[in-house]
């Protein structure tokens, strides 16, 4: 399934790569309610498999234009 965006949030026991399997997100965004240690592994997934990724936390609010 395609979607725009995947908001992950909170700390749920989510891996990118099993997300995957499930949706084609084209971009992937880290809720500041996720903790900084989750955030890094989700991070690091994402730049690993060529996803975009927004981390709240890092870069502040994420700001979407639609169409």
């Amino acid at each position: 399934m395609d979607v725009d965006v995947v908001i992950l949030s909170g700390n749920p026991r989510v891996y990118v790569t099993d997300l995957l399997k499930v949706v084609e997100p084209k971009q992937i965004v880290i809720s500041s309610s996720a903790p900084a240690w989750k955030a890094g592994y989700w991070q690091k997934d994402c730049d690993s498999l060529q996803i975009p990724c927004h981390n709240v936390s890092a870069k502040g609010a994420f700001v979407m234009t639609l169409r």
